[in-house]
Order: C-alpha cells, then structure tokens, then sequence
C-alpha cells in the first residue's frame, strides 16, 4: 500500500507538485492531499478502460477484467478515504472537548461550544455510518469583513475580445482592379511588351493622285518586372507556445497587419530600388500647373486640370477616375470644405463624383499631395501567396528555446512604361492651386 502512494508521490513530484517536501515527513493534511490526487488517477483510468470496453462492443474480456480491478480498488481506496477524513475532523476537534471558558468572554463561548457540536456530530456519523452536514453558527468577534480586505484579487469577469492596436487605413492595394499572378518556375518575373515611343513614327499624310505613299514605323520592345519581397517575424519562447498557445493567431494577425502596411506604403512610395517596390512616385510623371485665371481653385478645379493634362493627347485611352488624397488634405478648410460667400459649404466632393472621381484617403501619400489617373493602368502582379511559418529556428536559438513565427509576401507595382502618363504626381497642391488662380 505505502509503496503504490510513494509511486504517485513521486510522479506527482516530477511534475512539480510538493516541492521539498519527502513521502515519509507528510503531515496529515498533506496525506490526505495525495490522497485525493491518487483518486482523481483512478477514476481516469476507470473512465479510459471503459472507453476501451465501449469500442469492443464489450467483448474485449482483457479490458473488462482490468475495468472490474480497478473498480474494486476504487471502491476500497473510497472506503479508507473516508475513514482518513473522520480521523481528521475527529483530531481537529478533540481537544475542545475539555476546554473551559471564562464568562467574561461569551462570544468565545458561543465559538467553541458550537466546535463541541461538530465534534459530537463527527462521531456520531461515524457509528451510525450516515453522511451528515455540519452547520456553524458563529456571532462575529472583530469588524466586518469588507470587500476591500481583499487585497491584489485576480477574481473577475474576463472580456473575451482582445483589444488591437490601431493603424491607418489601407486602401493603395484595394484601389487596384487588376492584380495578376506570376506563376510558379516563372522565375518571379512578370513580362511584357511596349510599342515603342522612341522608334514608331505615324507618317500618315495627304497624297496626290499617283504621288508616293509616306511610310509609317512601328517597333516593340520587351520589359519585365520582378516581384519583390515583404515579410516580418517574431520570436517565441517555448514556455510561451505551451502556456499562451491561445495568442499564436493573435500573433499571426499582427504580422499580416504589418506586411500589409508596409506594402500599402511601397505601392504608394517605393522607388524600385533594391528589394522596393516600383511605386506611384517613382512611375508617374509629374503635373505642372499652368496659369489658368481660375478665381478661388479648389481641389476641384485642380483635379479638372490634371485630367485635362491627363486626356489633351491621350483622351482616346485613358478615363482618369482615380484620386489618392491624405486625410489631411480631404478634411482641409481650404481644399475640400471651401465656403461660399454666405458661408455655406459647397459640396465639392459632390462635384467631383458628376465628374466621375473616386476619392481615396491614403495616408501613406505625403499631405499636400495628389496622385490622379486611370486605375486601370496599374496593376499589383503577385505570386498569390501569403506564406506564414512557424517554430523557425535562428542562429543558435534552438539552444535557448526560442522560435520563430514570420510571414512573407512577393508583390510589385507595375504601371507599363508607355502607359505611365495614365497618372499624374501633384507635388504640392497649394502651390498648384496659386498657379491655377494666377
């Protein structure tokens, strides 16, 4: 019997429990602790057995024989459990018998008169073999307990919403219908071939009866485009992986945030240098702004002449639909909420919508800055894939116990370079809308 208590003691000692402490020095209260833990492991392996017998249909005769011993040894483990718990209470409650108390003292009194009860009750109990309650009544000697007794309370109510961290929003991504993919063993590269500006000539003219026919020339040219990489990691303890588990996609969220932000700024700014996307900035020519005697300019009126810039020698293929703001710049006194002479305000983005414009609020473009064209020119080529990885190792850190969980993504923005005058770059709004008004 000792040896099969010893057994679980030290099981229960490898994995942490009764720290310092030996089999043989367990007072009462201890033993009765390990006790309850070594019935707990019986009525495990009780309800695992049954659920072998089940899955035999009951005819596995191996397993129904090792269910019925340890039913049996359940049954007497019961048995001596409940005589360790009357040894108990009869033990904690003996030595009142014989006390005597002073009537100075009567609330005292009362306490241990009430204790005598329980005594008495415990050893009834055990002679008749009934389970009772016991009830104790006792009137309060000191202050009442209040809630602020207890001090440093871990006990509450747990929200189950995590509460995230805020970040612009982003939208270069969306803003761009076309997003097609490089497939697999295409070496991460997108192809594609422009009539070339430089070498085609139209030489169509007016021509005499029988004179000489002029001759038009028209070449192509072969362009690619890499897809570059975005990616992002964090490390991980093993203790966390175990103990936190629950967070992991937490964690995975935060990535793909990050990536995301990171490549809504390459599509707005990157300057297709090294592992950069080839971004607005970096693609699209500039607007310079042309006196025009425009009273007042507003964004409008701006936006009007850039796609006029836009559409003068190119309107048979471009529709300019598309504007990229900063929300500095929407919610501007001076720009989109101008003011007539009665101080109403005019609806400028009203206006801009008759005109077919879908305003698109990007904070990843510098305040005081417009970017306008035709959003079916550009187009975001990607492999398609999102790759998150779990329990990667770095350097020596399989040593320490420590992972790591990334994430990548290969994307680039490709605007063609005959179709980059698709979009126009207002460096600075205010200087233009001076220009405009002068």
């Amino acid at each position: 019997m000792k040896e099969k208590f010893k057994k679980h003691f030290e099981a229960l000692q490898e994995g942490g429990a009764f720290k310092g402490l030996s089999f043989d020095d367990l007072n009462d209260e201890q033993s009765q602790e390990l006790f309850t833990s070594y019935l707990d492991t019986l009525d495990e392996a009780i309800k695992e057995t049954q659920r072998k017998l089940d899955e035999s249909n009951g005819e596995n005769e191996t397993v129904k024989q090792e269910l019925k011993t340890l039913k049996d040894e359940m049954s007497k483990e019961s048995k001596d459990y409940a005589t360790m718990t009357y040894n108990l209470a009869k033990s904690a409650t003996a030595n009142l018998v014989n006390i005597s108390t002073s009537p100075l003292d009567p609330k005292k009194a009362k306490l241990i008169e009430e204790a005598k009860k329980v005594y008495s009750d415990v050893v009834e109990a055990q002679k008749t073999g009934v389970s009772n309650e016991f009830t104790v009544k006792i009137e309060a000697v000191k202050a009442a307990t209040l809630t602020t007794s207890v001090l440093d309370s871990t006990i509450g109510e747990r929200d189950p919403d995590i509460a995230r961290l805020a970040h612009r929003k982003i939208t270069a991504a969306d803003a761009i219908t076309s997003k097609p993919i490089v497939r697999r063993d295409m070496g991460g590269k997108w192809q594609y071939t422009d009539q070339s500006a430089a070498s085609s000539v139209r030489a169509a003219a007016q021509v005499a009866e029988g004179g000489t026919y002029p001759e038009s020339t028209i070449a192509w040219v072969e362009k690619e485009i890499k897809l570059k990489k975005v990616a992002d990691s964090i490390p991980y303890s093993d203790e966390f992986f175990y103990d936190f588990n629950m967070l992991m996609n937490e964690i995975s969220n935060f990535l793909r945030v990050n990536i995301d932000l990171q490549e809504d700024d390459q599509i707005i700014n990157g300057d297709g240098t090294g592992e950069n996307y080839s971004g607005y900035l970096a693609s699209i020519p500039d607007f310079v702004p042309v006196a025009s005697g425009i009273d007042d300019p507003n964004i409008f009126d701006l936006a009007c002449k850039v796609s006029e810039d836009i559409t003068a020698l190119e309107g048979s293929k471009y529709q300019p639909n598309l504007i990229h703001l900063n929300s500095s710049d929407i919610v501007s006194i001076n720009y989109m909420l101008k003011k007539d002479a009665n101080n109403n305000y005019i609806p400028i983005d009203e206006k801009l919508r008759a005109k077919g414009f879908v305003v698109v609020e990007n904070n990843s473009l510098a305040s005081d800055n417009m970017i306008l064209g035709d959003n079916r020119f550009v187009h975001l080529i990607n492999d398609g894939m999102v790759t998150i990885r779990t329990g990667v190792k770095v350097n020596n850190n399989d040593l320490e116990g420590i992972s790591h969980v990334s994430i990548s993504t290969r994307k680039n923005v490709l605007i063609k370079d005959l179709e980059k005058t698709s979009f126009r770059h207002v460096t600075s709004i205010s200087a233009a809308l001076t220009v405009l008004g002068s």
